[in-house]
């Protein structure tokens, strides 16, 4: 079952060679590619100048806006996505390691690298598998899949 995307939908972008989601907005619809304009991410355009990026993204990289939710308490191993740059609104995919004073230290799935991450810039992580939003809250055995598109049994309901 292929999802739809509709002309100024919210969604997010995920390339596999840059690694984190990316918020964007859907401006052009085709049938295997939508074009869309990058909330956070610039390009140059001539010295001093930038613009959001726009690009034509293959309808496997995006997924619509995820569940908001405002769990804040995670366990060690739990499957969570952050945010670790002010400045770019990205979203890392990683695992819970430990719980510090004011965050948590998170493993990203992506380069394997240990970061530091504040409680506000935590969310659980959602997949998104045929039109329907699942969670996975703790690691897989084994798993290198950060996308969107596959299914896997250990995964619950978002609404359970």
């Amino acid at each position: 079952m292929s999802y739809s995307y509709r002309y100024n939908q919210m969604v997010e972008i995920y390339e596999k060679k840059e690694g984190p989601y990316y918020r964007a907005k859907i401006i052009g619809c085709g049938q295997a590619k939508y074009l869309v304009r990058y909330e956070t991410v610039y390009v140059f355009v001539k010295k001093g100048e930038r613009k959001l990026k726009t690009a034509a993204v293959d309808a496997a990289e995006i997924r619509p806006d995820p569940p908001r939710n405002n769990i804040k308490n995670f366990n060690a191993g739990d499957r969570v996505d952050v945010s670790i740059y002010e400045e770019e609104d990205s979203w890392w995919v990683g695992f819970v390691l430990k719980r510090c004073h004011n965050g948590y230290i998170v493993k990203l799935e992506s380069n394997g690298n240990e970061v530091h991450c504040e409680t506000f810039r935590i969310r659980r992580h959602f997949d998104f598998d045929n039109g329907q939003w699942i969670s996975n809250s703790h690691r897989p055995a084994a798993r290198d899949d950060r996308s969107h598109g596959t299914q896997d049994d250990d995964h619950q309901s978002a609404a359970s």
